[in-house]
C-alpha cells in the first residue's frame, strides 16, 4: 500500500511536504495527471483503498454510451447531439442560453481533504470551431444538473448564476469589455462562487483558441481555497473560494449565446477527493 501511494501521489501531483500540494523542482508546472496517460491513473486508482482519495471518478469517454456516473442535461427544444467513443462530443441546440452538460453525482466536499491532499478536478476539453457567441464552464459546482448556467454580461458581470458554490474555468465570447475581455481575443477564465457571492477570479494563459484541446485542473484545499491550473501551469489561486462544507459535483458544460450552437469535446474527466 506504500508504495502504490507513492505512485498515486506521483500521478496526482500532489506532495505532504508542499504546502500548496505541488510536487516536482518547479511549483508552477504540474508533473501529474496533465503529463501522464489516462490508462497509468487507471490503472493505479482501480486498487487504490485510501482515505486521501477514496472518491474517485475517472472516465476516458471509451465507450459509444454515457459513462456511468454521469448525466447528460440537455436544454432547448431540440434533443442534443452526443456521442461517446473515444470522446465525449456535445453539441447543444441553437437556442441562447440553453447549456447541454455533463454532470456527476454530489460526491466531493473539500473540508474532507487532508493537508497536502487536495480535491482534484481534472478535464481534457476543446470548444468546437466556431466560439463568437459561445460560453464554456468546466468545474465543481454545487447545483447538478443547472437549469440556469452561468453566463458572463458584455460588461464581465454575471448575468445568470444558479450554483451557490462553485469552482470553474472556462472561456466566454460575451464580454467586450471588463475584466474578462482582452483586446485581440478573451482569454481563460477562471470563476469562483462561495454562499451565492460571484466572483471573476482573473483571466489568463492566452487568447482562448477555438477546437484546440486544453486541459483545465482545479485543486481545493480544505478551507475551500482553489488553485486554477491551464495546461499544467498555475494561472490563480483564490483564497476560500468556496464554502467547504457544501457537496460539490463535477460538471462540463457548453452554452449558446445565441442562435448558433455550442459544441464541446470532452476527452477525459477526472475527480478524486476523501
Amino acid at each position: 500500500m506504500t508504495e502504490e501511494r507513492n505512485r498515486i501521489s506521483t500521478l496526482l501531483g500532489v506532495s505532504g511536504n508542499s504546502q500548496s500540494g505541488i510536487a516536482g523542482p518547479n511549483p508552477g508546472v504540474r508533473t501529474g495527471l496533465a503529463q501522464s496517460p489516462l490508462s497509468n491513473v487507471n490503472a493505479v486508482l482501480a486498487g487504490l483503498e485510501d482515505a486521501t482519495y477514496g472518491t474517485v471518478f475517472h472516465t476516458g469517454f471509451s465507450s459509444v454510451v454515457i459513462p456511468a456516473g454521469l448525466t447528460l442535461t440537455e436544454e432547448g427544444t431540440t434533443t442534443a447531439a452526443a456521442s461517446y467513443a473515444g470522446s465525449a462530443v456535445i453539441t447543444s441546440d441553437d437556442i441562447a442560453a440553453k447549456t447541454d452538460q455533463l454532470t456527476t453525482g454530489l460526491n466531493w466536499q473539500a473540508n474532507r481533504q487532508a493537508t497536502g491532499a487536495p480535491l482534484i478536478f481534472q478535464c481534457r476539453w476543446k470548444s468546437g470551431a466556431t466560439i463568437t457567441a459561445s460560453e464554456y464552464w468546466i468545474g465543481l459546482t454545487d447545483a447538478a444538473p443547472d437549469t440556469d448556467p452561468i453566463a458572463l454580461s458584455t460588461t464581465s458581470t454575471f448575468t445568470t448564476s444558479v450554483p451557490s458554490d462553485g469552482v470553474y474555468m472556462g472561456y466566454s465570447a460575451t464580454p467586450t469589455s471588463g475584466a474578462a475581455f482582452t483586446t485581440g481575443g478573451n482569454l481563460h477564465t477562471a470563476l469562483a462562487i462561495k454562499g451565492d457571492a460571484n466572483t471573476l477570479v482573473g483571466t489568463g494563459g492566452g487568447v482562448f483558441a477555438a477546437n484546440t484541446f486544453y486541459t483545465y485542473r482545479i485543486e481545493v484545499d480544505a478551507d475551500g481555497t482553489a488553485r486554477y491550473y491551464l495546461n499544467g501551469t498555475l494561472l490563480f489561486t483564490q483564497a476560500t473560494a468556496l464554502t467547504a462544507t457544501v457537496p460539490l459535483a463535477a460538471m462540463v458544460c457548453a452554452s449558446p449565446r445565441t442562435t448558433v450552437s455550442a459544441v464541446i469535446t470532452c476527452k477525459y474527466l477526472f475527480v478524486a477527493g476523501a
